[in-house]
Parts: structure tokens; C-alpha cells; sequence
């Protein structure tokens, strides 16, 4: 069979010509490791392959041959109005159509209108149940757990090439997506991993494709995708620090801040970490995931200052992850620690993200009992800038002129000179112009609810009806793709998963969470 893979990096149409330098230097790099595994999976059954990455260079469709028998696609909930309209596309000619990745493991039911086979976690033995016709669509298709052992770095060079190099060769900014484990030990009730059993790797086989990448591209910036780096902290360190020996790689990663811990700085930045991205999440709020006991506001802005001063000493590039607007907060307070924060560490790359209810999540679940997801909103719309759910300590317009405020300190000119590494500078500054383009969605949102009594009251839950103003903006983002999903369709169901007597006779659990952002 001829099998396409898609991996949907960017959620909207092809970006207009002043975004696409943005799109090429950095949305192109933050690719999926699992649509790359599916692809070596699939041509090691026989199977011809074509894997492609869309990060809004192109039509998506141009970037696969004409003469697919099958497309798995990959995307987060945000990217899931783009993946629609493509699976309407293929489905036209003819083409069975697969989801995974994020938004298949949250939302399955929903993705079931639009696609043959929603796959949860997948393996080897998934791509064989549906190449080879064992399960008849639609189905909901899952493996008892997510794998392991993944295809190598040697076995995916090829989707990796095409994904994150230049004319067939790496720069500095080419990132290549590497595992030292899935799964994470926290429980924090926002992220889709919440509920995934965490494992690492075998080290040997981690060490192997560091190896391979130090021998043949030295120059390249390894993306750990895990959710938690290091948990097995010396474990996952000796398997880096024996593959690289004196010449080591540049890598990146996601770690909490309990583990980031002084003492191992040194052995980090001696192993090439180059880039940390611990999540404060809240200052009043996820205190066992930052390792600071019951301190909270104030207090805990003070330590958390201190030990990012040692992050940026030790590491040099450095990133803060905050959510903002959790239950317990209130009023300006967070808003205003999270200003200081900038302030006092211009150096640290803050990331303000707005909470959202993502399927399969304890959040998800209390919310949807407390009647407080927005149910008609459509999937697009998940996560910053949009609100998909009501928040208990803030009005909507109350909430977007708090965080409006804040992400313009994030692109302000700092107080003092930037000290951090060259390239760190630059990608940061790359960055801010994201958060810039950011600023005037949130800008837009807020002055309409200003004009608009029907999205004041869709978001206050005096109303169930969508307003036009997501209308339009579902049909700005997707451009021509969007009458591919008409209004009906872009309301998501509720209901059962109506093909549960479909479901795969695969060992088979709930799907679990998934954390749905992209790599620091």
C-alpha cells in the first residue's frame, strides 16, 4: 500500500508571506517524534511511505503524492479543524484516513465524524490491525500502553531530514526529537499525562541514538520530548554523558523544577544542555511539582527568582512555564507576580499559557460535572488565545485585560542589557514576535466582547449559542479549508463514542492524557 504520513505542526492555513520566516525558523522545528515512528513502522511492513511535516510552508495536500491508499495524521486539539478538512479531502478520493497524536487520545468520539480510525496509543501491531484490514471503520483503535522502544535515530533520519534540515542539511537551529522516557510521575489535573504510567527508556538505546547523531551531526540541537525530563536523573545522564564522551551534544528539555536542583547544574551543562523549560505553573497552586513545600505567592516568587538565577548561570538558556487564571486564583495577584518574575529575570523566557480543558484530564472531567466547559466552542479554538472554558475567579473581559498587560511586559524592552548565549538571544527574540502576533489576537477577542453582548454572554453561560465571531475566526484561520467543515460540523459532540462496538479487540484502557503543547 502507499501510506502518507502528516504531521500537523502549525493548526492553521498556509501563513501569509509575512509570518512564513517566522513559520521556517522556528514552527518548523518543533515536530512530533511519534508521526516519524509510524512512518518506519509502516515501511518496515512493506509498506510504501511518505512522511511530511506541515508547518504552513504550503497547501498540506501538495506535500503528499497523489496516490495515497492511506494517511494517518497527526495534530493537537488546536491544529483539529486544519486535520477536518483534510481527512474530508482523502475521504473524497477515496483514501482511508487514521488520526493520532494529542487530540485522538482527547477527544476519539469527536474525531470519529471525520476520520476512518482514531488511534490512541499506538504501536507496531496497531499500523498491522489497519493496513492489513483486521478492524473495519470506523473504529477507535488503541494498544494497552504507549511503546516503549521506538524506532532509533538511524532507523528515522530520512523523516528527519525532510522535517527539521535545510535543503537536506542541519543548522544550528535544526532540532531532532529524541525519548528518555513517557509517561510522568505527577498528577497535576491540567496536562494530558496526568494519568499516563511513566517509564523510561532503556539507556543503551537512548545512548545509541545520541551516537549516532554526535558521529554524523554534531551541530544539531537534540528536543527530549518527554513530559518530565530526568526523573531517573543519573540513569538518564550516565546514558548522555557515555554516548557523547568529550564532544557533547546540545540538547533541550522539560523538567520540573524539583529535580533542577543545584548540585546537578554543573553535570547538566558539562552534558551539552544547552535550554530548560521548568513549569511554575501557578503561584498559588501545584506546589509538590516545584519542590517548594507550602510556600505560595510572595514567598515562593522570591525562591523561584532565586533558583532561575542559578538555571541562567548554569545552563544559560532558560524557559518559565506559567498558567494562568486556576481556580484558586484571584484578582490581579498572579498577574502581578508574574510581571515581577519578568522583571527580575528578563533573561528567562516566560511562556503564559491559558487554561483548557483537554479531554481525558482530571480538569477536563470537573469542569464538564461543574457545567463549566464552553461545549459549543469549537476544538480550533483550545487553548491561547481563546477561553474554552469559564474560569471561577474571573469574568472573561476581566481575565483578557489582565493577561493583555502581561504578555506586553514579555515583548517590552527589558530593564538590563540580555547577557544570555547568542543563539538563545535569537530564538527568544523570534519568539517575542510570536507573542506579538499573539498580543493582537487576545486584543481582538477583548474588543469584541467589549461590542458584543452574544460573546459576553456565551462566555458568562447565560447563552449556549456560538457566536458568529467564532464563526469567522474559525473560517480566518482554516481560509479555504474551512467550507470543508461547515458550521454543524465545527461544533463538537458530546455524545458516547457511537463506534464503541467497533473498538479494536487490542488490549485496550481508556485514552490517557497527553500533554498537547509544543516543545520548549
Amino acid at each position: 500500500m502507499h501510506v502518507g504520513v502528516i504531521d500537523l505542526v502549525s493548526d492553521a492555513a498556509p501563513a501569509a508571506h509575512t509570518d512564513r520566516a517566522y513559520a521556517h525558523l522556528f514552527t518548523k522545528q518543533l515536530v512530533s517524534l511519534m508521526p516519524q515512528c509510524v512512518a518506519v513502522w509502516c515501511r518496515e511492513l512493506g509498506h510504501r511511505v511518505h512522511y511530511a511535516s506541515y508547518f504552513g510552508q504550503t497547501a498540506p495536500e501538495r506535500l503528499l503524492p497523489d496516490d495515497l491508499d492511506v494517511l494517518f495524521v497527526c495534530c493537537t486539539t488546536q491544529a483539529s479543524g486544519l486535520a477536518y478538512a483534510l481527512a474530508r479531502v482523502y475521504r473524497q478520493q477515496g483514501v482511508q484516513t487514521a488520526l493520532g497524536g494529542p487530540h485522538a487520545r482527547s477527544f476519539p468520539g469527536d474525531a470519529l465524524r471525520f476520520f476512518d480510525f482514531v488511534v490512541g496509543h499506538c504501536d507496531r501491531s496497531v499500523l498491522v490491525d489497519i493496513l492489513d484490514g483486521h478492524v473495519d471503520p470506523p473504529a477507535h483503535v488503541s494498544a494497552a500502553s504507549a511503546p516503549v522502544e521506538l524506532p532509533g535515530v538511524s532507523e528515522r533520519i530520512g523523516e528527519i531530514t525532510s522535517a527539521t534540515f535545510y535543503a537536506g542539511r542541519p543548522t544550528p537551529l535544526s532540532t531532532i526529537p529524541v525519548a528518555a522516557s513517557q509517561g510522568c510521575p505527577y498528577a497535576c489535573d491540567f496536562c494530558i499525562d496526568a494519568r499516563s504510567r511513566y517509564v523510561a527508556r532503556d539507556p543503551e538505546a537512548l545512548a545509541e541514538d545520541l551516537r549516532f547523531l554526535s558521529d554524523r551531526f554534531p551541530s544539531v540541537l537534540v528536543a527530549f520530548t518527554d513530559p518530565n525530563f530526568g526523573v531517573r536523573f543519573d540513569e538518564t545522564l550516565v546514558a548522555i554523558e557515555s554516548a557523547c564522551g568529550g564532544r557533547p551534544l546540545r540538547y533541550l528539555m522539560e523538567a520540573s523544577l524539583s529535580i533542577l536542583k543545584t548540585h546537578r547544574l554543573e553535570r547538566l551543562r558539562r552534558s551539552g544542555c544547552v535550554y530548560v523549560a521548568p513549569g511554575i505553573e501557578s503561584w498559588f497552586d501545584y506546589r509538590h511539582k516545584a519542590g517548594f513545600g507550602s510556600e505560595e505567592g510572595a514567598a515562593k516568587l522570591d525562591a523561584v527568582v532565586e533558583q532561575f538565577a542559578e538555571l541562567e548561570r548554569g545552563i544559560g538558556g532558560v524557559q518559565a512555564n506559567f498558567i494562568l487564571g486556576a481556580d484558586v486564583d484571584r484578582g490581579s495577584a498572579p498577574f502581578d507576580l508574574t510581571r515581577d518574575f519578568i522583571r527580575r529575570r528578563p533573561d528567562t523566557f516566560p511562556t503564559i499559557s491559558i487554561p483548557t480543558p483537554y479531554g481525558g484530564t482530571p480538569l477536563f472531567e470537573r469542569l464538564r460535572a461543574e457545567r463549566r466547559v464552553l461545549e459549543q466552542i469549537p476544538f480550533a479554538f483550545y487553548g491561547t488565545p481563546f477561553l474554552a472554558m469559564r474560569l471561577r475567579g474571573y469574568e472573561a473581559l476581566e481575565y483578557y485585560d489582565l493577561l493583555i498587560g502581561l504578555k506586553r511586559a514579555v515583548v517590552s524592552r527589558p530593564v538590563r542589557r540580555r547577557r544570555g548565549p547568542r543563539g538563545v538571544r535569537f530564538v527568544h527574540a523570534l519568539r517575542r514576535r510570536g507573542i506579538r502576533q499573539e498580543l493582537s489576537q487576545l486584543s481582538a477577542i477583548r474588543d469584541e466582547l467589549v461590542r458584543s453582548k452574544a460573546l459576553r454572554a456565551f462566555h458568562d453561560g447565560t447563552s449556549e449559542e456560538l457566536p458568529r465571531y467564532y464563526h469567522l475566526a474559525f473560517e480566518r484561520k482554516l481560509g479555504r479549508y474551512a467550507e470543508l467543515v461547515g458550521p454543524r460540523d465545527r461544533i463538537p459532540t458530546w455524545d458516547a463514542d457511537p463506534m464503541q462496538e467497533n473498538v479494536a479487540t487490542l488490549p485496550f484502557e481508556a485514552p490517557p492524557p497527553v500533554l498537547q503543547s509544543a516543545a520548549p
